[in-house]
């Protein structure tokens, strides 16, 4: 019930020049964006469907212009949200880096909470309240027409992130690191996800390579 646009031509970091007379103190700073490539129709996908894990991606990027921009080059602006100052509200407008950097930030440290061996889920709530401003709305799903039930539907991509960081910080779900040493993946382990008995990520040399190196003694 929600779905999110992206540019099939990708996008682009490109940096304004200073805006004249803009302040008291003189010209406006320079600004980078993320633009789109082209004016052609958006390809739209569903995230809760076809990237459920979407949050992890994203608090797992590094905080640079580069990731920033192939972020949202595969899966689309952020959208508006309250919680950092966006200069759009639109699926189709601009990416203003910094709000992304910040936001991308702020997500991270929320998750970092919920990473086994650090856990302290009462920060991550204290800091998701702080930090979250998501944009919601609520429909009715009348697919059982007898047993009706409310759906809530996030109004913007980064909003869909912050609603799936609530739902691991209420469901109980930690992050747990792969067994595989040089691995950086974490996956998730809980109610609805894998039990904490699982040791590997999703990539199956993983394990492979881990018994190699366990045959050699190195492990």
């Amino acid at each position: 019930m929600f779905r999110w646009g992206v540019d099939p031509e990708g996008y682009a970091l490109q940096t304004d020049p200073p805006g004249k007379g803009g302040t008291l103190l003189g010209e406006v700073p320079p600004q980078t964006w993320i633009r789109r490539k082209t004016e052609r129709d958006l390809r739209y996908y569903e995230p809760r469907e076809d990237h459920p894990d979407l949050h992890k991606i994203f608090a797992g990027l590094e905080n640079t212009p580069e990731d920033a921009c192939g972020f949202v080059s595969k899966y689309g602006v952020l959208g508006a949200s309250g919680s950092v100052g966006f200069n759009f509200d639109s699926i189709e407008g601009d990416q203003d880096l910094a709000s992304f950097l910040e936001a991308q930030k702020r997500v991270k440290l929320v998750m970092g909470g919920l990473v086994e061996g650090k856990l302290n889920r009462p920060r991550s709530t204290v800091m998701f309240n702080n930090y979250a401003r998501p944009s919601m709305t609520i429909l009715i799903d009348g697919a059982k027409p007898n047993r009706p039930q409310t759906r809530i539907i996030p109004a913007t991509l980064l909003s869909y992130i912050w609603l799936r960081v609530s739902e691991d910080i209420v469901g109980g779900v930690q992050w747990k690191k792969c067994k595989y040493e040089p691995c950086q993946n974490y996956f998730p382990v809980g109610k609805g996800e894998a039990t904490s008995r699982r040791e590997f990520c999703e990539d199956p040399t993983c394990r492979v390579y881990w018994n190699r190196q366990k045959k050699k003694g190195a492990v």
